[in-house]
Protein backbone atom coordinates (compact mmCIF):
# COMPACT_ATOMS: atom_id res chain seq x y z
CA UNK A 1 0.00 0.00 0.00
CA UNK A 2 1.26 3.43 -0.95
CA UNK A 3 1.74 6.12 1.72
CA UNK A 4 0.32 9.65 1.42
CA UNK A 5 3.83 10.99 0.90
CA UNK A 6 4.48 8.50 -1.91
CA UNK A 7 1.20 9.45 -3.59
CA UNK A 8 2.10 13.13 -3.38
CA UNK A 9 5.57 12.48 -4.78
CA UNK A 10 4.05 10.61 -7.72
CA UNK A 11 1.65 13.51 -8.30
CA UNK A 12 4.63 15.89 -8.28
CA UNK A 13 6.56 13.70 -10.72
CA UNK A 14 3.57 13.59 -13.08
CA UNK A 15 3.22 17.37 -12.89
CA UNK A 16 6.94 17.88 -13.55
CA UNK A 17 6.93 15.55 -16.55
CA UNK A 18 3.86 17.23 -18.04
CA UNK A 19 5.21 20.73 -17.38
CA UNK A 20 8.57 19.74 -18.85
CA UNK A 21 6.88 18.62 -22.06
CA UNK A 22 4.62 21.68 -22.28
CA UNK A 23 7.23 24.32 -21.44
CA UNK A 24 10.04 23.11 -23.69
CA UNK A 25 12.12 21.59 -20.87
CA UNK A 26 12.20 24.67 -18.63
CA UNK A 27 10.86 24.36 -15.08
CA UNK A 28 11.67 27.32 -12.88
CA UNK A 29 12.33 27.04 -9.17
CA UNK A 30 9.33 29.17 -8.23
CA UNK A 31 6.93 26.87 -10.07
CA UNK A 32 8.49 23.80 -8.48
CA UNK A 33 8.27 25.35 -5.02
CA UNK A 34 4.65 26.40 -5.55
CA UNK A 35 3.67 22.89 -6.67
CA UNK A 36 5.45 21.27 -3.71
CA UNK A 37 3.56 23.59 -1.34
CA UNK A 38 0.26 22.93 -3.13
CA UNK A 39 0.77 19.18 -2.77
CA UNK A 40 1.68 19.53 0.90
CA UNK A 41 5.28 18.38 0.54
CA UNK A 42 6.71 21.73 1.68
CA UNK A 43 5.30 23.81 4.51
CA UNK A 44 5.89 27.40 5.58
CA UNK A 45 7.07 27.86 9.13
CA UNK A 46 7.46 31.28 10.72
CA UNK A 47 10.92 31.59 12.29
CA UNK A 48 12.44 34.34 14.42
CA UNK A 49 16.08 33.37 14.04
CA UNK A 50 18.33 31.14 11.90
CA UNK A 51 17.79 27.42 12.51
CA UNK A 52 21.49 26.65 12.63
CA UNK A 53 24.90 27.17 11.13
CA UNK A 54 23.81 26.31 7.58
CA UNK A 55 20.37 27.94 7.59
CA UNK A 56 19.19 28.43 4.01
CA UNK A 57 16.70 31.12 5.08
CA UNK A 58 19.47 33.24 6.58
CA UNK A 59 21.31 33.08 3.25
CA UNK A 60 18.30 34.72 1.59
CA UNK A 61 17.10 37.18 4.24
CA UNK A 62 20.33 37.94 6.07
CA UNK A 63 19.38 39.38 9.46
CA UNK A 64 15.83 40.27 8.39
CA UNK A 65 13.98 38.00 10.83
CA UNK A 66 11.23 36.95 11.46
CA UNK A 67 10.63 35.29 8.10
CA UNK A 68 8.91 32.28 6.58
CA UNK A 69 11.02 29.16 6.19
CA UNK A 70 10.06 26.42 3.73
CA UNK A 71 10.60 22.98 5.19
CA UNK A 72 9.96 19.44 4.08
CA UNK A 73 6.94 17.94 5.80
CA UNK A 74 7.33 15.06 8.22
CA UNK A 75 8.15 11.88 6.37
CA UNK A 76 10.17 13.60 3.64
CA UNK A 77 13.50 13.69 5.48
CA UNK A 78 14.22 10.01 4.89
Amino acid sequence: MMTKIESKLIAFARWAIEAHREDSCDLDGGSIQDKLEELGLLERVRVTKPCGEHCACAEYVGDDFPTDCLRLVDGMEE
